[in-house]
């Protein structure tokens, strides 16, 4: 460069009249200043090494001079508007090429998978890749921990993963198993979509829009029994999740065809519990054979308890301006499982009956809506912020305690709670156009007599 510069100058003396020197320096966000470039040179390896990402956020200040004169330094500083879009731009950029190399991943497997090997040469390689997987994932972490570490200025502690299940079986979990379990809640192996459920679903729908239309409460298109017709014959989405590689899919069925665990949530958390299937059953049996809250039955109710409330409902419609909505169509048991309090000893069982598909359902639903504005909300919160934020408030001088009812729901006397509905309903001046014995027997059949199947399939 220098003889360069020294034979432009021999062929025209003024060369260096029309050239500008420039330099810039950058300011790290973090504090750090790259002043300057320096090279050390030793005789020994270096024992500590200090990594840090090659592009940080930074502003770069730029000057240039020359005979003509300077032109002072130019810097412009990053708006936080401006850094915000830069990082959701840098995370979409990552989040793509993740997704990229999981799918390009997955098809790795596939192939493997597909490959003709001896199962010992398979299991060995298998062994190798993983251990190899795993020494790669810790040296990561430690290099990330290094420089994180670096760009805060201090030590920094990496956050402590755990896992999203809790084994309580004597079945020993494998690697992938354990795997597709901590993806959580949110990772859903779906099976594939029934077509005759579907179209029931969509005629229940157009029943429940014609109902509407009747009542003059909304106006359709003519074209909207076909289209939802049209809809019932066309199969949408897909039933995989792009976190599951050929591996996971397979030990998600082998949890699913094991005989003798059972696989629950967890109470008040989104977490996975394992159970053996003998203790599931043993503790949902001690709850539902309390004849005290339970009664066994021998053959399926549902028509009978349907004939009872239509004809209630028919009564109070001919009499009432409250109108409910008759009970239609087909209708299924309802059923009983149990969410596994994790928090509490012995791990007991939050019993739950799901009556969804049962034939009082919609019925309950709407007693609920006609009977939730007559709530008292004088001693009862909404959240657990609305309790805080009495506490800041009011400051309480007293000592606060907490108690914790067994059971609470399967504790309370279903009569009583109904005469207590009853009593500020009806007393001392009535607040609602059902008449009181017939709210009575329909929140008797919503609550007391709606049939359920148990895990054990006995009614």
């Amino acid at each position: 460069m220098c003889q360069w510069f020294c034979g432009k100058i021999d062929v025209d003396p003024d060369f260096l009249d029309d050239v500008w020197f420039s330099d810039e320096a950058h300011f790290l966000l973090s504090g750090h200043v790259n002043s300057k470039n320096c090279i050390f040179w030793g005789t020994a390896p270096p024992e500590d090494v200090l990594e840090r990402p090659l592009h940080l956020f930074k502003c770069t200040a730029w000057v240039a001079m020359s005979k003509h004169g300077i032109i002072d330094p130019f810097c412009r500083r990053v708006t936080p508007e401006e850094r915000l879009a830069f990082l959701k731009e840098e995370l979409k950029e990552k989040q793509f090429l993740l997704a990229t190399l999981r799918s390009e991943l997955a098809l790795l497997h596939q192939q493997w998978d597909d490959k003709n090997v001896p199962d010992d040469l398979r299991t060995s390689i298998n062994t190798v890749l993983q251990d190899l997987s795993a020494t790669h994932l810790a040296k990561v972490k430690r290099r990330t921990g290094r420089k994180l570490s670096a760009l805060y200025g201090g030590p920094l502690e990496l956050p402590t993963r755990f896992d999203h299940f809790l084994n309580l079986s004597s079945f020993t979990l494998t690697e992938k198993q354990k795997e597709f379990l901590n993806l959580g809640l949110n990772c859903h192996y779906m099976s594939r979509e029934k077509p005759l459920n579907k179209r029931i679903e969509l005629e229940i729908l157009l029943d429940d829009i014609q109902h509407l239309e009747n009542e003059k409460k909304v106006t359709t298109s003519p074209d909207l029994q076909a289209e939802i017709i049209r809809e019932a014959n066309i199969t949408r989405g897909h039933n995989r999740s792009s976190l599951l590689t050929p591996e996971l899919r397979a030990a998600a069925l082998e949890l699913k065809n094991n005989d003798q665990i059972v696989i629950r949530r967890a109470d008040k958390s989104s977490t996975f519990v394992i159970l053996n299937k003998e203790d599931y059953l043993s503790k949902m049996a001690s709850i539902l054979n309390d004849t005290t809250k339970f009664k066994r039955i021998s053959r399926n109710p549902t028509n009978d308890i349907k004939t009872k409330l239509n004809r209630l409902i028919r009564e109070n419609n001919n009499s009432s301006t409250t109108k409910l909505p008759l009970i239609e169509g087909d209708h299924k048991l309802g059923y009983a499982y149990g969410n596994v309090k994790t928090h509490k000893n012995g791990h007991p069982l939050r019993p739950i009956i799901s009556q969804t598909p049962s034939v009082t359902y919609k019925l309950a639903k709407r007693l609920n809506a006609l009977l939730s504005p007559f709530v008292p909300a004088s001693f009862s919160l909404k959240s657990s912020e609305e309790f805080l934020d009495i506490l800041k408030t009011a400051r309480p001088s007293n000592i606060m305690a907490s108690m914790d009812v067994e059971s609470l729901f399967t504790n309370i006397s279903t009569d009583e709670t109904i005469d207590f509905i009853c009593q500020r309903l009806y007393h001392p001046e009535q607040k609602i156009a059902i008449p009181e014995n017939t709210l009575r027997l329909l929140l008797q059949a919503c609550t007391k007599e709606v049939p359920f199947y148990g895990p054990d399939g006995n009614m």
